[in-house]
């Protein structure tokens, strides 16, 4: 009896090996199947597209197929990733999971932006109605090795077509090193940050940056949420693409705990006393502070243009320009 039962559970492992075996195959040659057909796709629209041999992976509880050394270049613009995975998982069966740990380069006229990632996933439902969710973990953003680097401790984003509305966006970030710029010293940090955008017209339904231009496009934060330790900023802007195509807009913002913040600033040694006490003299006269009594509470305009993004005046910090693809 009882080796009659053993033989049977053992049977039925095998049963469920087996499936699991079919059904990882099937999944991981639809998987390879949609990858070449974007191949075929993508080169019919000019691009080269180069890798190595496919690598498939994950078996039983996923399938998974991993490209390494993916390149897409066309003329004024290459992208070059270590390696892009592509994986269905048993336990999300309808969520399609895009993965480029490592280093990836994008090459655009003027620009170079190096981004690398211990962990970079893309995570696209299948069907509509649903958001794509972004999620990363140690990633770094520079343009070029040379260029001041952004460095993200941890990052969640979430993208949802929103009808008649455009791309909602909502994003969550911890643990941010930011570059060094006019007003921000080498290592200064932000705790959190957390942001709620819409961009209309949607980007996936025009052509080119100068037709969402010419469509109107405008990207609208609100809000923005920005602390590094006892400094919170709250902003609400609103954006659009200048003359020459780069990013522009106006906006306010409320800064709460500025001056203690510059106490701690000069106390720690990253900012000279005198500084310290000559910029909490510039934000009061330049903030409106609002009712008697709300020092804490300064409220400055925040503004983008040519490149530098200015908060009351005060140059903050000098963005690359953007070059955008040749359509």
């Amino acid at each position: 009896m009882i080796r009659r039962r053993i033989l049977s559970l053992l049977s039925l492992l095998v049963l469920v090996a087996v499936a699991d075996t079919a059904v990882w195959f099937g999944a991981c040659w639809r998987i390879e199947a949609g990858f070449r057909r974007w191949e075929r796709e993508t080169r019919g629209q000019g691009w080269r597209v180069s890798h190595a041999p496919y690598v498939r992976g994950g078996w039983p509880l996923a399938a998974r197929v991993t490209v390494p050394r993916i390149g897409l270049s066309a003329p004024g613009a290459a992208l070059h990733a270590d390696a892009v995975t592509i994986g269905v998982a048993l336990a999300h069966p309808l969520r399609l999971a895009f993965a480029a740990p490592g280093r990836s380069t994008l090459l655009l006229p003027g620009l170079t932006l190096d981004l690398d990632a211990r962990r970079l996933r893309v995570l696209v439902p299948f069907g509509g109605g649903k958001p794509l969710r972004v999620q990363a973990a140690a990633l770094t953003l520079a343009p070029g090795l040379a260029g001041p680097t952004l460095r993200i401790g941890a990052l969640s984003a979430q993208l949802a077509e929103k009808p008649g509305a455009g791309l909602a966006v909502a994003a969550r970030a911890g643990g941010l090193v930011l570059p060094p710029g006019p007003l921000l010293p080498r290592g200064a940090t932000l705790d959190s940050a957390r942001l709620a955008a819409t961009v209309a017209p949607s980007p996936g339904g025009v052509a080119s940056a100068a037709a969402w231009r010419a469509a109107g496009g405008r990207v609208a934060i609100a809000p923005l949420h920005l602390r590094a330790g006892a400094l919170v900023l709250d902003a609400r802007l609103r954006l659009h693409l200048d003359s020459a195509l780069q990013p522009a807009g106006r906006g306010t913002t409320t800064l709460r705990g500025a001056a203690a913040a510059l106490d701690q600033a000069a106390h720690a040694g990253t900012l000279p006393a005198g500084s310290a006490t000559a910029l909490k003299a510039m934000l009061s006269l330049l903030g409106d502070t609002g009712a008697p009594g709300s020092k804490d509470r300064i409220a400055l305009p925040l503004l983008l243009h040519g490149g530098l993004l200015t908060l009351g005046g005060l140059p903050i910090l000098r963005l690359p320009p953007l070059a955008w693809p040749r359509s």
